[in-house]
């Protein structure tokens, strides 16, 4: 019994002892696998130094507040588009004119129209375009709305400070200008006159 009861007597002291020693140990070396751990962490966290190299490097050639290549791709797509909507306003813009002419013209007397596409270089389709326009009645509206539409196109190659200079003459009558803008002289504009008026009679 004797025997039984002094080992437990030191079981304190030898656990003490026993923990003590084991924590020493523990501090000395620390567990292989807190240092696997550690070691795959710093691993992840390790960064190649070709990347650092690339990524550097690329940061020193950017300049501040220079925009990135997504900035620039958009940029351009947005004045392309800038340039294709005002593209087409310009088109737009010159077929209303050109069918403004028309409609101008077609109001003219024959001689005056005749006297205006010869100063304007224009070909005989177009005079002709202008007779049928002025023959159509009020009553067909779109034939006479597609009629003028045909003759804008035939127009829009016209100088455009010219057409509006002889249209603007035409209307005012005044003779020195058509002749200044013709560089013919009066008396072609008086014959132009006597073939209205013989073609009136006729009519």
């Amino acid at each position: 019994m004797a025997q039984l009861i002094r080992p437990l007597r030191h079981w304190p002291r030898l656990h003490h002892h026993c923990c003590s020693a084991a924590t020493f140990h523990r501090l000395l070396f620390p567990p292989i696998l807190a240092i696997k751990t550690i070691g795959q962490r710093l691993s992840f966290t390790k960064v190649p130094s070709s990347h650092r190299s690339v990524h550097f490097r690329s940061r020193g050639l950017r300049l501040r507040n220079a925009p990135v290549p997504s900035d620039l791709e958009e940029s351009n797509a947005s004045d392309s588009d800038a340039d294709a909507r005002k593209t087409r306003n310009e088109r737009k813009r010159e077929a209303r004119r050109a069918v403004r002419w028309g409609m101008e013209l077609a109001s003219f007397s024959t001689a005056q129209i005749k006297r205006i596409l010869r100063v304007a270089a224009l070909e005989r389709e177009v005079f002709d375009a202008l007779m049928l326009v002025k023959r159509l009645g009020p009553d067909v509206r779109e034939g006479k709305r597609r009629q003028f539409n045909y003759i804008g196109k035939l127009l829009r190659k016209v100088q455009p400070e010219l057409m509006d200079a002889l249209i603007q003459a035409s209307k005012d009558g005044d003779h020195s200008r058509l002749q200044s803008l013709s560089g013919s002289g009066i008396s072609t504009i008086g014959d132009d006159d006597d073939d209205d008026d013989e073609e009136a009679e006729e009519s």
